[in-house]
């Protein structure tokens, strides 16, 4: 079962459990992303990206922060490293989705960074992403 961040017919964002390690409470995620509007479509993946539990939850209280207390931002998903690979940001009743990495299993070494611009009301469809996943952390 995934992590459905964001679906619709234009957009969708998600997170695929592929691993997960309980000596360091942490999980690997295969993260996608496609864009499909009219003559354009585009999908990017980062394969086997490692999240500690806390920074899980930590970019979901975030994103719950920017939702109901009407906060800025930014909500970021940072891997094992500390190296932000999915962020949030609000601008007014608009939200910048960035996801960055570098990826190593289909095309060695190569630098992903994108950005999508969807509406705000999209972050609820975030959060219930994650409710609705069932969660070990």
């Amino acid at each position: 079962m995934k992590i459905e961040l964001s679906r619709s017919d234009e957009f969708r964002l998600d997170l695929d459990p592929v691993e997960c390690e309980d000596d360091h409470p942490s999980v690997a995620f295969d993260i996608e992303a496609s864009l499909n509007l009219f003559r354009d479509s585009m999908t990017i993946s980062l394969r086997h990206r490692w999240f500690s539990h806390d920074a899980l939850k930590r970019f979901e209280e975030e994103l719950r922060d920017m939702a109901f207390e009407q906060t800025i931002g930014p909500a970021t998903l940072r891997n094992m490293s500390d190296v932000s690979i999915i962020t949030v940001d609000r601008e007014g009743d608009r939200i910048r989705i960035r996801i960055q990495g570098i990826d190593y299993y289909e095309v060695y070494g190569r630098v992903v960074l994108v950005e999508f611009e969807r509406h705000f009301v999209e972050i609820r469809e975030m959060i219930q992403g994650f409710e609705a996943f069932p969660k070990w952390w």
